[in-house]
């Protein structure tokens, strides 16, 4: 059941070193972060642009699951 509004959301993004960078919210498991390959970073992080890319995926998705 949809909670009711506003919905309200907390995210944290803590530095950790040269361009390694670290996002938190709540009980969730922690991503790390940091520039793609394109830009001098390397596979093993989430880049922004990975990121962003999720979140549309995943919100195309669940519009699809929650109109069936």
């Amino acid at each position: 059941m949809p909670q009711p509004f506003p919905h309200n959301y907390s995210v944290g993004l803590f530095w950790k070193s040269g361009d390694d960078s670290e996002l938190v919210s709540d009980q969730r498991t922690p991503i790390e972060g940091g520039p793609p390959p394109e830009f001098d970073g390397t596979d093993a992080r989430w880049s922004p642009e990975h990121l962003l890319l999720a979140a549309l995926a995943q919100c195309f998705m669940l519009t699809w699951i929650a109109l069936n």
